[in-house]
Order: structure tokens, then C-alpha cells, then sequence
């Protein structure tokens, strides 16, 4: 699964997720993902992102990244105190990069 963070439905982040592991990330924006996912920019674990989205989602009980995908309809779209932030799930080996969404800059 991938899960991508963005500001104004432009990509920051993209972490490639496999078995309930981390297995790739992507950093668009190193400014923006400091304040969205800091642990993105040292060493992210599954657990950090499971943490962090149970956070902006105020879920308080334990659940998987695909439970968390599902319950949400495969997008986060509001997050308290975070209001360009959003974050979607895209499940399997999609090309997510197909729009050129990764040519972004510093300037957002």
C-alpha cells in the first residue's frame, strides 16, 4: 500500500508499505513533511505511522494501516489543526507517479 501526504493535493511524502512494513520513502518536500511526519526524515517505522495516523484521525484504538485505509474510504481528508494536510491510500503497485505530482518544489 501506499500511503501519500499531501498539501494542497500536491504529494510531500510517500511511504511504500509491504507486509505491515516500510519499505520505501519518498520525500517531495523536506520542510513539509518535518511538520506533517517528522519521522519520515530519520527512521520511520510502521509503528510511528500507524501512531500518527490514529492521532489525525483521533482513534484511540489499535488499528492496522489497511484497517485505518478502509475505514476512511482510502483518504483522510480532514485533519484537525492540519487543513491542507491530507493523506490517501492507494492499494497495490499503482503508478501513482503517472501525472508528473513529483515534480514539486520548495516553493508550495
Amino acid at each position: 500500500m501506499n500511503v501519500i501526504f499531501k498539501v494542497n493535493d500536491k504529494p510531500i511524502l510517500v511511504i511504500e508499505t509491504i507486509n505491515n512494513s516500510i519499505t520505501k520513502v519518498d520525500i517531495i518536500s523536506e520542510s513539509l513533511t518535518q511538520a506533517a511526519f517528522p519521522a519520515a526524515l530519520e527512521h520511520p517505522n510502521i509503528a510511528n505511522l500507524n501512531n500518527l495516523l490514529r492521532i489525525y484521525t483521533n482513534t484511540v484504538i489499535e488499528m492496522s494501516l489497511e484497517d485505518i485505509a478502509e475505514k476512511y474510504d482510502g483518504e483522510i481528508s480532514f485533519i484537525e489543526f492540519k487543513p491542507n494536510l491530507t493523506i490517501h491510500f492507494i492499494k497495490g503497485k499503482n503508478d501513482i507517479r503517472k501525472d508528473n505530482d513529483f515534480k514539486i518544489t520548495e516553493q508550495m
